[in-house]
């Protein structure tokens, strides 16, 4: 329906002709660009697809019998349509309410498509609707590109020069990407104004006030900006000055990020002067006043085939064939441009070798100041291919007058001859049209109207009549033809009959109303503004006003540039844009726009240049949707994913786990370039045991199912360099939840790894050095324990002296071996004591050169050095007791003769050694338990520090 609709409102302009109204050729060339550029599908009211165009049925890959007659329900998920989606929507569709937005949808292929769509309803001359038409844009690529910037979540600042400023313009913070382009230190410009970066004619100036000021009112700068380095060379830097709001919404602080364009901005300039120093579009050629050739430019030259030389000084006859060179109407050219007369037209001219060129020609003549003409300039375009479709179409329309609807009527209205077409729209026979006036045609209503006595009335002046008329076909059934009737006189100038042409519109009549309806919805539903093809606005509906916050009065006229960020109107793409779209290209695109008070403002946008009957592009028609929120979304998502690029290793793989892309942070971890490692496996990074075990093949399974895998991993880098990092690999996922490949984010922990590994070495000698002190100390308590019997023994011997005084020098001679003993025992407790100090001495001093890993065995060592004391003390004290019961003894000897008498003395003294030696086991039973204490923690902390991850 679309493209018939279209051809039929073309046809009828070609009936028509230049009678035609403007405003239904505006209808038909706004309705061609809107169906050759936008995907348009159409429904009843019950779903059912009834039409769809090329570009619609080749976006979701069908052909045009498998979609036709089917539902609606054919591009949908199925669990979309269960959802009640579609019936909410559906609901509000037939309720008249117009819906867009973004869909998920699937092509005849099951594969997933994304779009942009506008549902609009077509209402009848009662608004209640009766059908559905839908615009379809595909943003897959969009919604893709933006769910992939949302896996990727962390931020570390992006390598950029930046620069913090107070609201006075005083330097606050730098980096040294900034501090390197510019060749300065850090204590060279902190506290430093920014005008020492800029000329003195910019610092100077009242725009640089004005740009500070504006910073101080809170709105942000951007451009392109000329600074001078620390040797005042030109330095030029693409630059966002941002004020930071406080908590109390007002600016603080500027954060400006900033980008070196030098050379870029070089090369631009230089570029910028060659393309305005070429002759652009068209061809120039001067005569002077006798027709010979003065000067003609390089497009001139070109199109004709012929150097400078070649032509000049030579007459204009050169170009013209020598029938037209010979003829009255050459001659009378020339003298009409001696009188200063201009000529334009489309003229056959020879180039060299024969070549004939048709070309587009304005001759115009220079005055001198006397107004007399000089010389003749003229300019020119090939419009050879065009003339070969002109002469094409004209061939065509002949085939179409051949099939029209043909009669001849006398100067009474009546048929006096018909061809076979017009009895067939009618219904009538061949002898019964003939004789019947066309009056009997009309329906009773209009037989005496004053519009259809108007007709005639200008026919019989000689007036060509062109327009719609409503007749009675057989059987009263009515019928609606376009028709040209044009009057053909007499000698003496009378109406001598009438030539009728005439084309049953019956159909595109009613769907005219049906086309004008798809417009309007156009109209409600999108961002629509109109230019000329200088880019001047000639008009713009109520949507774009809004959402650029104008009335119409305040753009009309106006250029396109004042919807254009400054810094892009001076670049030589936008003024191609303009020169491409006047030459009839289509633009589709996501392009950034200032609304009113300098507020950017991103849209979905397509121009479409609209053309007239010959082909030639009369305006351009741009079609938009405000994309803003979702620009601005993705302008977050990719800062995030930059920055995470930025400070940490990054890896990308497929997958199979071959590498897709790795950042320089991971280059430089593991030794390699990107050409060595791009396309190769991860194994390459493995030990070759490890790539061929089941762990392995269980972590890339594990991935491929979409679990996050994070811990430290033994990496190899170039030349076998063993690697250990702290790693992250996060499966990303498609739009449909399918992991598509996998991120890895690592940091290199190699140097920590070998730190811990010297930790663990020195934690084992060491608790080989404490499992010898504790079998001391085992020997230590179980010497103690027998110097405890030998106690108990020398106890019960003083005990019973009374009954054995005879005894008393043997019991005294063995008190004395014992006690001997004793102090061989305190001296071994006392060596002992001194190996365990200087021991945890030692273990201090390793634990100092662990730093942050050896804290905990520095307090292990403390603890072991004061056992060691208290050993130290104790066996001290042990000594002190021997050397008393030595006495003891000796005085036993010299007196044993007054055993009796000083006994209980010597019993005393014998109780009081056995509860020194008691207090020695003790004091050993409770030292050894410590020491095999201290000998597990030194044996904990080296498995601990041994662990390391192996993958």
């Amino acid at each position: 329906m679309i493209n018939e609709a279209t051809a039929r409102i073309s046809e009828a302009l070609r009936i028509c002709g230049g009678e035609a109204s403007s405003e239904l050729r505006d209808i038909s060339e706004f309705f061609k660009a809107i169906n050759r550029n936008q995907a348009i599908v159409e429904f009843d009211l019950h779903g059912i697809i009834v039409e769809a165009n090329d570009n619609f049925l080749r976006l979701f890959g069908f052909k045009r019998d498998m979609l036709i007659g089917k539902h609606h329900h054919a591009i949908w998920i199925e669990s979309q349509v269960n959802s009640g989606e579609y019936d909410a929507l559906w609901k509000a569709l037939c309720n008249g309410e117009a819906v867009s937005g973004e869909f998920h949808r699937k092509k005849a292929s099951g594969e997933d498509i994304y779009i942009q769509a506008y549902y609009n309803p077509l209402l009848n001359e009662d608004g209640a609707p009766y059908r559905i038409i839908k615009f379809t844009a595909d943003i897959t690529a969009r919604k893709k590109a933006q769910h992939e910037d949302q896996g990727k979540v962390a931020a570390v600042e992006q390598s950029q020069c930046v620069i913090e400023f107070d609201l006075d313009g005083r330097i606050v913070a730098v980096n040294d990407i900034f501090l390197r382009l510019m060749g300065y230190s850090h204590e060279g410009v902190i506290g430093q104004h920014h005008s020492m970066f800029c000329p003195v004619e910019v610092s100077q100036s009242d725009s640089y006030e004005s740009f500070w000021n504006a910073l101080r009112d809170g709105r942000a700068q951007c451009g392109e900006f000329q600074r001078l380095n620390h040797r005042h060379q030109p330095v030029w830097l693409q630059a966002t000055y941002t004020p930071i709001l406080g908590l109390d919404g007002k600016p603080f602080k500027v954060v400006k990020y900033a980008t070196d364009i030098t050379a870029a901005k070089e090369k631009a300039l230089e570029d910028e002067g060659k393309v305005n120093a070429i002759s652009r579009s068209q061809g120039v050629i001067e005569f002077d006043m006798a027709g010979i050739v003065q000067q003609a430019n390089q497009n001139f030259l070109k199109l004709m085939g012929y150097e400078l030389d070649e032509i000049k000084g030579q007459h204009h006859r050169l170009f013209v064939t020598e029938e037209e060179a010979e003829s009255p109407a050459y001659r009378a050219f020339w003298q009409k441009m001696n009188k200063g007369e201009f000529d334009a037209g489309e003229y056959l001219r020879i180039g060299k070798n024969g070549k004939r060129i048709w070309i587009q020609a304005t001759y115009n003549p220079i005055f001198d100041l006397e107004g007399k003409p000089v010389k003749v300039v003229k300019y020119c375009s090939d419009i050879t291919s065009e003339k070969q479709d002109a002469q094409e179409n004209r061939s065509r329309l002949k085939a179409v007058s051949e099939s029209l609807c043909y009669a001849e009527l006398d100067r009474e209205s009546n048929f006096i001859q018909c061809n076979e077409q017009l009895c067939q729209v009618l219904g009538y026979t061949h002898s019964e049209m003939l004789g019947k006036g066309l009056q009997k045609l009309l329906f009773e209503e209009d037989q005496g109207s004053a519009a259809n006595q108007d007709i005639w009335r200008e026919l019989h002046r000689g007036h060509v009549y062109c327009g719609e008329m409503r007749v009675q076909a057989a059987g009263r059934q009515e019928v609606w033809i376009s028709l040209n009737l044009t009057p053909v006189t007499g000698l003496a100038g009378e109406l001598s009959k009438v030539i009728l042409l005439a084309r049953d519109i019956t159909k595109e009549k009613l769907e005219r109303l049906e086309t004008e309806g798809k417009l309007s919805a156009i109209n409600r539903a999108q961002a629509v503004i109109e230019f000329d093809l200088s880019g001047k606005v000639l008009g713009a509906n109520d949507n774009f006003l809004a959402l650029m916050g104008y009335r119409l009065e305040q753009i009309q006229g106006m250029h396109h540039r004042m919807f254009v960020d400054p810094q892009e109107i001076s670049k030589a793409d936008y003024q191609n844009f303009w020169e491409r779209l006047a030459r009839g290209e289509f633009f589709s695109g996501e392009y950034k726009r200032i609304a009113n008070g300098g507020k950017e403002v991103w849209i979905q946008a397509t121009y479409n240049p609209v053309l007239n009957p010959s082909g030639q592009p009369i305006k351009v028609v741009k079609i938009a949707s405000d994309i803003t929120q979702a620009k601005l979304h993705n302008a977050e998502y990719r800062a995030k994913v930059d920055a995470i690029n930025a400070g940490q290793a990054m890896v990308e793989f497929d997958l199979q786990g071959n590498i897709l892309t790795a950042n320089r942070n991971f280059l430089a971890a593991m030794g390699y370039t990107l050409r060595e490692i791009q396309g190769h496996h991860h194994s390459i990074f493995c030990t070759a045991e490890y790539t061929h075990s089941a762990e392995y093949r269980d972590f890339w399974l594990s991935l491929s199912e979409g679990k996050f895998v994070s811990g430290r991993f033994h990496r190899v880098g170039k030349f076998s360099r063993d690697v250990w990092i702290q790693a992250t690999y996060n499966p990303i996922l498609d739009l449909n939840g399918a992991v598509c490949k996998i991120i890895k984010y690592a940091y290199d922990v190699t140097k920590e790894v070998q730190m811990e590994r010297e930790i663990s070495q020195k934690s084992r000698e060491m608790a080989d050095s404490v499992s010898i002190l504790v079998e001391s100390i085992n020997m230590v308590a179980t010497l103690s324990g027998q110097a405890s019997v030998l106690s108990g023994q020398a106890a019960s011997v003083a005990s019973e002296g009374s009954q054995a005084l005879e005894q008393s020098l043997q019991l005294i001679a063995k008190i004395r071996r014992s006690a001997d003993r004793i102090a061989e025992i305190v001296g071994v407790i006392s060596e002992i004591a001194n190996q365990t100090n200087l021991l945890a001495f030692n273990a201090a001093i390793e634990a100092a050169r662990a730093g942050q890993h050896g804290v905990g065995f520095s307090v292990v060592a403390a603890e072991v050095r004061k056992l060691a004391e208290r050993c130290s003390k104790a066996a001290q004290e042990i000594t002190e007791q021997v050397q008393l019961a030595d006495g003891q003894v000796d005085q036993g000897i010299e007196a044993s003769q007054r055993a009796a008498s000083n006994f209980k003395g010597i019993h005393h003294g014998v109780e009081q050694t056995a509860s020194s030696i008691q207090e020695i086991v003790d004091v050993t039973r409770r030292q050894a338990e410590l020491t095999t204490e201290v000998k597990h923690l030194i044996t904990s902390l080296a498995r601990n520090s041994g662990n390391t991850g192996s993958n």
